[in-house]
């Protein structure tokens, strides 16, 4: 750089961090639904002041979904360097490894059927109605067809 003097600026200590942050989007935020969702934003900055200082200007004032999205967004790109998500075919699509995929799928069951279709199932695959009544996931991965009738009164989409 062609400056005359540098100047180091270390990694911020959580307060510290979580201070900074919120002096930036303004107080309000520690009285508002955003608490938890900035809270998380502020910690995804890693301590870093231009993370905090660039992140807090954009979301100042701006409606929680803005807020919801950086968070998501942040959340990825961190799964991504731990090399837990990867690059898929578009920026709409990642791909995760089986055993990151595995262990989602375990959370989101919580002791509840889930079942998993993969690529290389067919149709024929299917479970039979009865454990079907059961499940309340499926996951469908690269199915370009699904069966005329899903007897799943307890289905929620993933």
């Amino acid at each position: 750089m062609d400056a005359k003097k540098n100047f180091p600026i270390g990694v911020l200590e959580h307060e510290e961090a979580w201070h900074f942050f919120n002096k930036i989007v303004g107080d309000g935020v520690e009285s508002s639904d955003l608490l938890p969702i900035a809270t998380e934003v502020a910690k995804k900055c890693g301590g870093l002041p231009i993370a905090i200082r660039t992140l807090a200007t954009f979301l100042k004032n701006e409606p929680p979904f803005v807020w919801e999205d950086a968070l998501r967004q942040l959340m990825v790109s961190h799964l991504k360097a731990s090399y837990l998500l990867l690059d898929g075919c578009t920026n709409l699509v990642f791909d995760m490894h089986d055993l990151i995929s595995d262990v989602a799928k375990s959370i989101a069951s919580k002791g509840n059927p889930v079942f998993d279709l993969r690529r290389k199932h067919d149709l024929n695959d299917w479970p039979n109605d009865e454990t079907m009544k059961e499940c309340d996931k499926i996951v469908c991965i690269g199915m370009s067809e699904l069966p005329d009738q899903l007897k799943c009164p307890k289905l929620t989409f993933l």
